[in-house]
């Protein structure tokens, strides 16, 4: 999932201080919500 997202940022006309940007908020995200919730079971 993660590179397929990369490719489409970048053929969209993102550059790469951009896609950076998008992954740091984006981690900046995840871990204000894990910290609000509790752990998911991992039921893949």
């Amino acid at each position: 999932m993660a590179k397929t997202l990369y490719r489409q940022l970048r053929e969209s006309g993102y550059d790469r201080g951009d896609v950076l940007h998008f992954a740091s908020e984006l981690l900046t995200q995840v871990s204000a919500e894990s910290q609000e919730r509790p752990p998911l079971s991992d039921t893949r």
